[in-house]
Formats: structure tokens, C-alpha cells, sequence
């Protein structure tokens, strides 16, 4: 078989609620992550890095900063990225494909492969979609084990021993666990391949369907009700169900088995919805055995550098086990487990413990900050004492994550008598 043709869709993402304050002036894929990166970045590399050529990102909501740091870090160097603005608003993860519809047409894809833009992970795609062919699959999903209280935010699918899919539930109350593993379901990754012709009829015929309004459990229950009549223009609520319900070839791609040089055994796949993620990746990127490394030297994680200086270490300072980016300036502090992206400036006899800087910040001297997400362009005053005490955070505004961790949105200014 020659070169695989495929068409990549990354669906650039709504509001991204659940992570505010970070999607307070830019859309989910664009926040700052692992120091260096922006959280569109390992998605665009993975589809180059696979061989991906037609390359297409939806974006709609607060798009300005993800279209400027797409332009900056992939539109150059032969490397293409298409940005699709809607003709109207996307309705819905299957009402912005098929808004685009007319790529398929164009390009005449073998594939048509569809990823959210706000996952973290590492995949060789191409591997995914011979895996699709070979079957002769009409829709194949990749997978992953994930416990089952998680599994409730995530489509849960069932599979036979030829791994078909035999049953699925998007967002189920009671996920329905492994077989010989009842402690773990099978989660969808949000990442599809689709028979092209296939996805142009079920598209089609979705799109036909009327979204109920109301409140969301409200809608939700309508559209169960009357499938054939309604719809929320969603894979995982509308499509998948409808093709699984036709008897359509579904196949599930395990992850597990993707393999990619230099990374981790066991691949990496975590969904940053909420802010606990976010914070929860971070700590999984540090370390002496990191779980992911978005620097593999066969694998490589594109972005656009702010700076090409080397971070400034004060000779007194200590900094531990941490990940930090180019301008980066570190008086006779101390950093430990914590990730400072581009200019973060630290003072004098500071304390900062796994705590994650999005950039363009400062510290002031003798401030200890623990468990804190700062955004950009906030100046942290001498002295004060950061993700000790909930009560004068909250009173101060901060956003308080349960878990124990602190987010200061961004431009965020303290009182002078702080």
C-alpha cells in the first residue's frame, strides 16, 4: 500500500469553563503548558510527526492568541497549519466537521482522522490509522483504561475479543468496567478515525436533526428520547451511537500499543478539562522518570520560543527537580518542583514549591508561594505567603482548586498593602 492520504481535523474547543481562570482571555488550547509549550502544541506535532500534511484547526472561541502562536511556531518551514474560522458558530464537536465538509472533497482522503486540541500525549497517528485500514473499519476510536470514577466524564466503551465495539455511553453515571479488570473501564481518547464516505453521511444526516433548547439535562433527556428527530451534534452523544446502532464496523485502537522512540513505556494520555489536570500534568512532566517528555530528540514537540536566552541561576540558588524556559531569571532562591515559562523573574530569598508559572511574572524577595498556578503578567510583592493559608487567598480572589492548590488569574494586581 502507498503513502496513506488523510485529512486531520483538531477541533480547536468552546469556552473551556472548567479551566477558568487560564480561559479567562484565551481559548483552552492555547494556555501555556510544560514551561515552554502551548497545550495545541503536542497535538499539531503528533499529526507532523505522523506524516500529516493537510492539517486543519476550528477554532471559535477567544482565537486571537492560538492563531498568533500557530502563525509563529508552525506556519513557517514548509510546515502548513490551516486555521478555519465558522461560518456560524459550531454547534457542537460533529456540526464542526461537517461545517468543513468540504475538505473531504477536496482533498480525497483515505482517512479522516479528528482529535480534540486539548489532550496531552504523545502518538504516532499513522499507526493508528494502517490499524483503521487494515480492519476496514467504518470508525475507529482510541482508547484508554482509566478508573471508573474518572471514567464518568469520558464515552465508555465495550469491546469483543476481536475489538469491536459492542457497546458504548457517553459520560455514563455507572461505567461499565473491563472484563478481569473491574476497577478500570475503556475511555474514549476524543481522537477518530473515520471511513470518509461514512463520516459524509452520518454528518450529513446529524446535521438534518433539530438541537432541543433548554436547560442541559433537560436537552440531554430529549435527545434520548427522540434520536431520529433530535440531536446535540456531538460524536460521542449523536454519531457514534447512530453508526454503532447501523451496524456500522466499529474498532477500537489501544493506545497502550502505540510506540513512539525514547518516550515512556506505557504512553501518556491525559484530558486537561479541569484545572486539577492541568496541575496534575505538570507534576507528571518532572522528576527523574517523567511519565511524558515533550523534548524526545526522535519526537519532536514544536513551539515558538518568546526567548532564545538561557535562563539566569543565581550561584546560591537552588532549583530542584524543575522545568524551566529561556529568560527565566532565578535570584539566591529556592525552585523546587516547579515549572517557570518564559520571563519569569525570581527575587531574593524566595520559596517556590510545585508551583506552576505561565510566564512574563516576577517574585518578589522573601515571597514563598506553594501549590499555586500564576498566570501571566502578575508581580508578586516581597514577603507574602501564597497557598498556605485558603482563607486569605479567597479573600484576596484567588481561585481555590480542591486539592489544596491556588490560581492567580492573569494581570492579577495585588493591594499596595499586601
Amino acid at each position: 500500500m502507498g503513502k496513506i492520504v488523510t485529512l486531520d481535523i483538531v477541533l480547536g474547543g468552546g469556552e473551556g469553563g472548567r479551566l477558568f481562570p487560564l480561559t479567562g482571555k484565551r481559548a483552552k488550547p492555547a494556555v501555556p503548558v510544560g514551561a515552554r509549550y502551548r497545550v495545541i502544541d503536542p497535538v499539531l506535532s503528533n499529526i507532523i510527526n505522523s506524516g500529516g500534511i493537510n492539517v486543519y484547526l476550528l477554532v471559535q472561541y477567544k482565537p486571537d492568541s492560538l492563531i498568533r502562536h500557530v502563525d509563529n511556531s508552525w506556519n513557517q518551514g514548509g510546515i502548513r497549519v490551516q486555521i478555519v474560522k465558522p461560518d456560524h458558530k459550531y454547534d457542537g464537536t460533529a456540526d464542526a466537521v461537517y461545517q468543513n465538509r468540504g475538505l473531504i472533497g477536496e482533498i480525497k482522503p483515505d482517512v479522516v482522522n479528528v482529535f480534540g486540541g486539548d489532550h496531552i500525549y504523545l502518538m504516532d497517528v499513522s499507526q493508528m490509522n494502517q490499524f483503521h485500514l487494515d480492519n476496514g473499519a467504518d470508525l475507529t476510536i482510541a482508547a484508554i483504561p482509566v478508573t471508573l470514577e474518572e471514567g464518568k466524564k469520558f464515552g465508555i466503551l465495550e469491546v469483543n475479543e476481536k475489538g469491536q465495539v459492542i457497546g458504548f455511553e457517553e459520560k455514563p453515571a455507572n461505567p461499565k468496567p473491563i472484563p478481569g479488570n473491574p476497577g478500570y473501564c475503556l475511555a474514549s481518547m476524543g481522537i477518530y478515525n473515520f471511513n470518509p464516505n461514512q463520516a459524509l453521511g452520518y454528518l450529513a444526516a446529524d446535521a438534518k436533526k433539530i438541537k432541543p433548547e433548554g436547560e442541559p439535562d433537560e436537552v440531554l433527556e430529549i435527545v434520548r428520547s427522540n434520536p431520529q428527530l433530535y440531536s446535540l451534534h456531538d460524536f460521542g452523544y449523536n454519531l457514534i451511537p447512530a453508526m454503532r446502532k447501523d451496524g456500522k464496523r466499529i474498532f477500537v485502537y489501544n493506545f497502550a500499543n502505540n510506540r513512539i522512540v525514547g518516550a515512556p513505556a506505557v504512553p501518556y494520555w491525559r484530558d486537561i478539562g479541569k484545572l486539577i489536570d492541568f496541575y496534575k500534568v505538570h507534576r507528571d512532566m518532572m522528576g527523574n522518570n517523567p511519565a511524558i517528555r515533550l523534548d524526545l530528540p526522535d519526537w519532536p514537540v514544536r513551539t515558538f520560543r518568546e526567548s532564545r536566552a538561557e535562563p539566569q541561576i543565581n550561584t546560591s540558588a537552588k532549583v530542584l527537580e524543575s522545568m524551566l524556559a529561556e529568560g527565566v531569571v532565578i535570584g539566591k532562591s529556592v525552585v523546587e518542583e516547579s515549572s517557570l515559562s518564559y520571563y519569569v523573574k525570581i527575587g531574593e530569598r524566595a520559596v517556590i514549591t510545585k508551583s506552576i508559572f505561565l510566564g512574563h511574572a516576577t517574585v518578589g524577595n522573601r515571597a514563598r508561594l506553594n501549590r499555586v498556578i500564576v498566570d501571566k503578567n502578575v508581580h508578586i510583592p516581597n514577603g507574602i505567603e501564597i497557598g498556605f493559608y485558603e482563607d486569605e487567598d479567597r479573600a484576596r480572589g484567588f481561585t481555590i482548586v480542591p486539592g489544596g492548590i491556588t490560581v492567580i488569574s492573569r494581570d492579577y494586581k495585588f493591594d499596595r498593602a499586601a
